[in-house]
């Protein structure tokens, strides 16, 4: 069937043009992730949470990953008013989120970049690990391990509490304890917030290779776990 692009008026008329109707599209901010129609934090966060992934949603600067180049695209495109407003912080992070959020911030931390916007978004990122909230208090394995002579031992706070974390033999008797009193909720899994054993008993000695365990102990938590000091 063929259809004719022509079309006959009436006898006796004159065929009067028509014009297309405009038709108004909403464009949304490259920035704006979210499609609210406005950049504020609620984008910022969300960029955020997906930094050193491949997200095509968050990459706004299009290179492939999402990363500190697209926070600071974010953060300095938001809206006025939500350029003024507080930032979101106190959040639940999953531990994906911490490892990645981490890496982040060492690669920061590393770069030779010191401009505003970057040093911004360093204490952006460092505040909302700091303040985020894990799921659930829970003892983590120690890191390096096999070790010697040091280890790191980190954990999540899922409430304010006050922690006590205590090394034992293989044998099962206490040859250490780490004070570290009242804490608030949060990761302590990086070698600035994790605990710290050097390797020595209460007398400050070197203790011998072998079998350790370790108890992480809080006003609702008892945990054990085991390491290995080779020498």
């Amino acid at each position: 069937m063929v259809l004719s692009n022509s079309i006959k008026a009436p006898a006796g008329t004159t065929p009067t043009p028509t014009t297309p109707t405009p038709q108004t599209t909403r464009t949304t901010p490259t920035y704006d992730v979210d499609g609210s129609g406005t950049v504020d934090n609620v984008d910022l966060f969300l960029v955020t949470l997906a930094v050193g992934t491949r997200n095509t949603q968050y990459d706004v600067n299009g290179d492939g990953t999402v990363d500190d180049k697209d926070i600071i695209l974010v953060r300095e495109n938001r809206d006025d008013a939500a350029a003024a407003a507080p930032m979101i912080v106190g959040v639940q992070l999953t531990p994906e989120q911490v490892s990645r959020l981490q890496a982040q911030i060492d690669l920061l931390v590393a770069t030779s970049d010191r401009s505003p916007a970057a040093l911004k978004t360093l204490i952006y990122l460092q505040q909302l690990l700091a303040t985020a909230r894990p799921e659930q208090t829970q003892l983590l394995a120690n890191y390096p391990n096999p070790f010697n002579p040091e280890t790191w031992i980190p954990y999540e706070l899922a409430t304010d509490t006050d922690v006590r974390i205590t090394i034992y033999n293989a044998q099962g008797v206490g040859i250490r304890t780490l004070q570290l009193g009242q804490q608030s909720a949060g990761y302590y899994t990086d070698r600035e917030r994790a605990a710290y054993w050097d390797g020595r008993n209460a007398l400050g000695e070197q203790v011998a290779s072998g079998i350790y365990f370790y108890q992480l102990e809080t006003d609702t938590l008892s945990s054990l776990r085991k390491m290995v000091i080779l020498k």
